[in-house]
């Protein structure tokens, strides 16, 4: 089971061959590019797929400005925790766009479901810490030794994880429009 952030780290190093580390802090050439490596590389696969640890639910607070055109209101994307990317809003009929830091709509009051920026490798998933293991191996490969010629092979693995983990995800969640119950009894 990973738990910290050099268990991820040592599971790309394993996966390129390269020596593992004991710390992010280790006096080696791995631990020092795991450490300007690993933050970034968590953040665009917490990106790239809405992993369930690290779905957040917040209300916005509405900012004094005044969008200069297309909007009414805008408001400032969470910080605690971080919002990586919106998902969706409490009103799925309502028109925003994100810009920067903030999120520009018409309605005076909006909830959001967005990514946020889950740091504790003890809540992810096997499938999250796979993926981030293996991302991390794509840039590390760049850098390490005889290493470059297997990132291409290593990307194309991170793509396969990443398509398991949203089928698996997708089996996690409520199927709308079919009654489970009604379903079984219809194979019957």
């Amino acid at each position: 089971m990973v738990s910290t952030v050099v268990d991820i780290c040592n599971m790309a190093l394993i996966r390129l061959g390269a020596n593992r580390i004991t710390s992010i802090d280790d006096d080696s050439k791995q631990a020092l590019l795991c450490k300007q490596l690993y933050d970034q590389t968590r953040d665009e696969v917490l990106h790239d797929h809405d992993w369930n640890c690290s779905i957040n639910r917040q209300s916005l607070a509405q900012l004094a400005e005044t969008p200069e055109f297309g909007y009414d209101y805008v408001y400032q994307l969470p910080t605690s925790p971080y919002c990586l990317r919106v998902l969706d809003c409490d009103n799925a009929d309502v028109d925003y766009r994100v810009e920067g830091r903030k999120l520009y709509t018409d309605v005076d009051e909006i909830s959001i479901r967005y990514i946020s920026r889950e740091i504790d490798p003890t809540k992810y998933d096997s499938y999250l810490a796979e993926c981030i293991a293996l991302r991390l191996a794509s840039k590390l490969a760049y850098a390490l030794p005889n290493k470059q010629t297997m990132r291409q092979d290593i990307m194309g693995e991170y793509i396969v994880m990443l398509r398991r983990a949203r089928g698996r995800d997708a089996l996690e969640e409520r199927q709308d429009g079919i009654d489970q119950a009604d379903y079984w009894e219809d194979e019957r």
